[in-house]
């Protein structure tokens, strides 16, 4: 709760400078700190319920925001949604292997979203959803070059290659 120190007028309004039980120092409009008003806190309030409501509602095995598979799961999710495909996989369904299954490189991750040795959750048959039997983990190169060209582009392009 805030405790109020001073008082002094303001163009747009009366300001009250506050102390934070934090120990924030704080002006602020005098009527939002009245009783029902929106200004409990400095926002150490808002932070500390936030942090709590994630710790007690979210599963232990979603409160790991840094692990890979999580991201990658409720990225599917978002994009399933959107495109209003199929999606039934769980994270334990994403299996991330040592090496890329298409290119045979590593698999590192990397918090550079353009590193294309990340990996990356691709669904097999392109437009039949994120089920258990058709996703992979495959770089994120992988999943580029994938993404916009034929079987007959690829081929073509490999056959091109192999002439030079």
């Amino acid at each position: 709760m805030l405790c109020i120190l001073d008082i002094k007028s303001a163009p747009k309004g009366r300001m009250a400078k506050c102390l934070c039980e934090c120990g924030v120092e704080k002006n602020i409009f005098l009527y939002s700190i009245k009783p029902g008003g929106k200004v409990r806190s400095c926002g150490c309030y808002r932070k500390k319920e936030r942090a709590r409501r994630n710790t007690i509602e979210k599963p232990v095995e979603e409160r790991k925001c840094d692990d890979r598979r999580y991201k990658m799961f409720h990225n599917a999710q978002h994009r399933a949604k959107k495109k209003g495909i199929p999606f039934t996989i769980s994270i334990e369904d994403i299996i991330i292997p040592e090496t890329c299954p298409l290119l045979g490189i590593p698999l590192v991750s990397t918090n550079n979203k353009r590193d294309p040795r990340n990996p990356s959750l691709d669904q097999k048959v392109p437009g039949e959803g994120y089920t258990p039997d058709n996703i992979w983990v495959v770089s994120s190169r992988a999943n580029w070059i994938k993404s916009d060209a034929t079987i007959q582009e690829l081929k073509t392009l490999v056959e091109n290659l192999e002439k030079l």
